[in-house]
């Protein structure tokens, strides 16, 4: 979702996400303080100023920020894990003897990316719920 890309499709992807998570946007809209009328606007693009950014960037942030907070990270697989972590957490995965290297350079055999210990389980799961984005998550669900 692209708050700078106002339209039916933002619309769309909002309302549906809302409907995904059995969330209600016009409860999110009356505890924000905008009407459910003006959002629409807003993010139909009849109304484009900094305003109608900001709104929109904020309905997309708590689509973004709720979606992460419910996410089972215990449900990724090892392989899940190991990818995020070597793609955006600073971790390196060494091929030649199939080993994984913390940022801090400690190192734990993975063999063939499946089999990871336990403490490094935790480890990434933990950095993936303090820092990763929805973003993130498509890019590993999709490996």
């Amino acid at each position: 979702m692209n708050p700078s890309k106002p339209g039916q499709k933002l619309w769309n992807e909002i309302k549906g996400a809302f409907v995904t998570k059995g969330e209600s946007l016009p409860k999110w809209c009356l505890a924000n303080g905008i009407d459910h009328s003006n959002l629409a606007k807003n993010c139909l693009g009849q109304r484009n100023g900094k305003k109608a950014l900001w709104w929109r960037q904020q309905v997309i942030n708590f689509i973004q920020e709720s979606s992460i907070m419910t996410f089972d990270f215990n449900s990724l697989t090892n392989h899940q894990l190991i990818s995020w972590a070597t793609t955006y957490a600073g971790w390196h995965y060494f091929y030649c003897n199939d080993e994984l290297r913390c940022p801090e350079g400690g190192l734990a055999r993975t063999n063939n990316w499946e089999d990871l210990c336990q403490d490094r389980r935790v480890r990434i799961v933990a950095e993936m719920k303090e820092r990763a984005t929805q973003e993130q998550i498509d890019y590993v669900l999709d490996k």
